[in-house]
């Protein structure tokens, strides 16, 4: 089956190549139809694996999604539920049960924070006639020159940058206590043990987390092969791989001896 190729969503008039399974990339229709919003989702998430821009594009796609289940009809059926087990969640889980919410999360976490530069990025010109998704969405030659020039300048900017580095902006990873807040007893990063204050997580907790965030790995790692990245490795960037994954394999022996 042919699933539909643009990488966001935005608000234009019905497309019948789009509701068959074609369209052109960027220029995803806001449709009632839930099966093609999520056919349009999986290949982003799949794309997702290609680098930072491609990763821009899905965690856009998850803002205006949400926008669509906020505001529309959708709004009944999958906002409210119990912490974060409604919204966005309950529909991927709903439509799109084979992308992780811990990844498209992650993804969605560096797109919104990817917005509060934007414009400093891309200009008050630009940035008043359109919103990110709407930007990150648009066919280029569907753009005047200025916005244009704009949009390859976020992606060039985006893709010279880690999932990593934008994840810190948010969440800094620190190897000492800083006062305030709801801090617990943890390890540095040189195996120290840093006193926090608060109850520590229980283990099913703690359990629960590592399990989310060890299949996030995982999935990604399936991705890779599956879309054929494996083949496209250098012998530097292979050798480099097996390496870490080598290591990862030695320290979970260890752990589990």
């Amino acid at each position: 089956m042919t699933t539909p190729t643009p990488t966001s969503i935005r608000t234009a008039r019905p497309s019948a190549s789009v509701v068959a399974g074609g369209g052109d990339p960027g220029s995803l229709v806001a449709t009632d139809d839930d099966s093609i919003l999520a056919a349009q989702l999986r290949d982003q998430y799949e794309r997702a694996t290609g680098g930072m821009r491609e990763v821009l594009k899905f965690g856009a796609m998850l803002m205006k999604l949400r926008e669509l289940i906020e505001t529309g009809p959708r709004a009944d059926q999958f906002v409210g539920g119990r912490g974060n087990e409604g919204g966005v969640r309950l529909w991927l889980r709903t439509h799109c049960p084979d992308i992780s919410y811990s990844t498209a999360q992650r993804f969605l976490a560096i797109a919104e924070q990817i917005q509060t530069e934007y414009l400093s990025l891309v200009g008050a010109r630009t940035s008043k006639a359109y919103t990110l998704p709407d930007l990150v969405a648009a066919d280029p030659d569907d753009l005047p020159e200025h916005a244009r020039a704009k949009q390859l300048e976020l992606f060039d900017y985006v893709s010279g940058t880690s999932q990593r580095s934008w994840l810190d902006r948010i969440a800094p990873r620190r190897s000492d206590h800083t006062p305030g807040g709801n801090t617990y007893d943890r390890h540095d990063t040189d195996g120290h043990l840093v006193k926090g204050k608060g109850a520590p997580k229980s283990d099913t907790t703690r359990a629960a987390d590592a399990a989310e965030l060890a299949n996030a790995i995982l999935d990604d790692i399936d991705r890779f092969f599956n879309i054929g990245h494996a083949t496209d490795l250098t012998a530097d960037g292979r050798r480099t791989m097996i390496a870490a994954l080598k290591d990862a394999a030695r320290k979970l022996a260890l752990i589990a001896d």
